[in-house]
């Protein structure tokens, strides 16, 4: 009844295949990126402990606010803040307290507490590269809670990026006779 169209069915096999494997591709780059982020927030935590210190000033130590649903747990509470230093001369303004994720809850109130607008304040700096800081040495507290959720996440993702890359052509083709 139907004139069956082989040339578009073939057309479609290979779209879908190509769709596929650039879907692989992308979880592929976003694990990788996942990894990448940990690792070097690991490394960049652990050379903290060797950095040189300057005097500095906050510049800025609020409570931020977001609603609840957006990324944040507890409703969104959130430290935001700012430190200037002077190296050689230049001025330096950085925001991160310490490595890892974004401080909440008790973390907040703490840093709150220890860093308050105006007031002097001792900043862990990289000697390399001046504009890199930290408040505070080493990991925030929260680092490995969402360290043992972001690796096997960003396994998973390489994983099935590289699985899904080496996928046969036959797993994107059509089966069925009747289209």
């Amino acid at each position: 009844m139907f004139a069956r169209n082989d040339g578009s069915r073939k057309e479609n096999s290979v779209m879908s295949l190509f769709i596929a494997r650039m879907i692989m591709m992308l979880l592929l780059l976003v694990g990788v990126g996942l990894l990448w982020w940990v690792s070097n927030e690991y490394r960049l935590a652990k050379q903290s402990s060797e950095w040189a210190t300057v005097e500095g000033t906050i510049t800025e130590s609020r409570r931020s606010h977001s609603p609840r649903g957006q990324g944040m747990r507890s409703g969104g509470t959130s430290w935001k803040g700012k430190y200037r230093y002077v190296i050689d001369g230049a001025v330096y303004e950085n925001w991160k307290p310490a490595f890892g994720w974004v401080l909440h809850g008790e973390d907040v109130k703490d840093l709150l507490g220890r860093f308050q607008k105006g007031n002097p304040v001792e900043i862990y700096y990289n000697p390399k590269k001046p504009s890199q800081s930290v408040l505070e040495q080493g990991f925030n507290k929260s680092y490995w809670r969402f360290t043992w959720f972001l690796i096997p996440l960003g396994l998973f993702f390489v994983a099935g990026g590289t699985a899904g890359l080496f996928l046969p052509t036959s797993a994107c083709s059509f089966t069925n006779k009747n289209l």
